[in-house]
């Protein structure tokens, strides 16, 4: 970003990382000792757990935890071949009418590749939770009209329940809230946010984020109930200030506006508990969000507070890094991604050639990114599993199909629309007369 000097978190990283060597020692001790492996034990911090299992990894099944494929349908057979895990897959195409045969599809993926897997790590499933958990579960309002509530505590609610519904589908992570501000009307995603005032969504984004991981606010090494999920904040940042209202053009501004407008909300949702971001597709002052060390380590790590939170890039945008020019290619791209803060690389399409993660072992190679930085990158990812209680309980329930959009569910998602409707009072314009409009210019004119 290069507006302020960046905190020195560097030398304390390398601590950190130099230190779980020696730690490894005495929890490989401590397992022995305990007769199973310190991360398959229930109730040992999420820390240590991490740690643990971080130091019996190899390199390939490492990186693989740092993909996370859009579709997995082209790719598990993959995967499960190479044995070396996955770290997520987005659960669209899993979408149907049916969310029990969602369910089983889901509980299947996992079977297959925890079974294949060396070290038995479970995937991750995430799932888009912007106002529903599922296409068969309760539909709440989007959050423009949410936002027109002013309810905070209602907004909790339907949060609540759009994370047992996401459980209930199987997804562990939600994307949402949207914490960013519409400051500019011609945004073609101005339905997804709350508000274009910075105290409104700061104050309605933390209520989401409490809704969605059940009040537990202990930041991403606390352990989640089996009813909520780890919430993940989009997009991070400016998305909706963008040049021209483009969904990815230039973001532009001075320190001063980014702070006290648009990134604050992303300060209360750290105080929330907030686990996660994924970055925005733009740049801010040409550095883009995807390789923005100040934004991404500086300020949402470091500043913020949110150590270990999870990031996942949006589709395939660490390779758009290319298309701005800040790589040569895929590998420098990945480095990049991953030097910045960026854990999981969302992985859309079906060009394995395209996925920038897939080429971090290159970039290894070639110099370009060490280990460690990939260690840290893996601790994230790693960390929401453990703390979604995905490695002792990796299959979803089935019966928590039984309660998606029951009675109750609905009647709070009419209430919520009911306090969100606005008046406007017709003062003669409408219905409008043709006769009375002006002839103004169009682009196309």
């Amino acid at each position: 970003m290069g507006f302020t000097k960046p905190l020195n978190r560097t030398s304390r990283l390398r601590i950190d990382m130099t230190g779980y060597q020696y730690v490894s020692l005495f929890l490989v001790f401590f397992s022995a000792v305990a007769g199973s492996p310190l991360y398959q034990q229930q109730h040992v911090p999420v820390a240590d757990r991490v740690v643990d299992l971080l130091t019996r990894m190899n390199i390939q099944e490492k990186i693989n935890e740092l993909h996370l494929v859009h579709d997995h349908a082209p790719f598990l057979d993959v995967y499960v071949a190479n044995k070396t895990g996955l770290g997520g897959i987005k659960m669209a195409a899993l979408h149907g009418s049916d969310p029990l045969s969602v369910v089983k599809a889901r509980n299947e993926a996992q079977q297959r590749l925890m079974n294949s897997s060396r070290l038995g790590i479970p995937t991750m499933f995430v799932q888009e939770s912007l106002h529903s958990g599922t296409t068969a579960g309760t539909i709440f309002p989007m959050p423009c009209l949410m936002g027109s509530s002013w309810n905070p505590d209602l907004i909790q609610q339907a949060y609540d329940v759009i994370a047992r519904e996401t459980r209930a589908l199987g997804a562990d992570l939600a994307y949402a809230p949207v914490l960013q501000l519409f400051t500019d009307p011609r945004f073609g995603r101005t339905q997804e946010g709350f508000s274009e005032d910075p105290f409104v969504v700061s104050v309605l984004g933390a209520a989401a984020t409490k809704g969605l991981q059940g009040g537990i606010t202990g930041g991403p090494l606390a352990y989640l109930d089996q009813d909520h999920v780890t919430s993940l904040g989009k997009h991070y940042a400016a998305y909706g200030r963008t040049e021209g209202g483009l969904n990815a053009s230039p973001a532009d501004m001075n320190e001063r506006t980014l702070r006290e407008v648009y990134l604050k909300p992303w300060k209360a949702f750290a105080q929330a508990g907030g686990r996660g971001a994924m970055p925005a597709h733009n740049t801010i002052n040409n550095i883009p969000c995807h390789s923005n060390v100040w934004l991404l380590d500086t300020v949402f790590r470091g500043e913020f507070g949110i150590e270990y939170g999870v990031t996942i890039s949006d589709c395939n945008d660490i390779g758009v890094l290319v298309d701005y020019r800040a790589a040569a290619n895929l590998s420098q791209a990945a480095a990049l991604g991953a030097i910045a803060g960026v854990d999981l690389d969302l992985m859309c399409g079906s060009d394995v050639d395209k996925f920038s993660y897939v080429h971090l072992m290159e970039a290894l190679k070639e110099g370009l990114v060490n280990e460690t930085t990939i260690d840290r990158r893996v601790m994230d990812v790693l960390a929401a599993k453990f703390a979604a209680g995905l490695f002792d309980s990796p299959l979803t329930n089935e019966s928590l199909q039984n309660e998606l959009n029951n009675a109750t569910r609905r009647q709070l998602a009419l209430s919520l629309a009911e306090e969100g409707i606005v008046l406007v009072q017709n003062n003669g314009t409408l219905p409008v007369q043709q006769d009375n409009l002006k002839k103004v210019p169009s682009y196309d004119a």
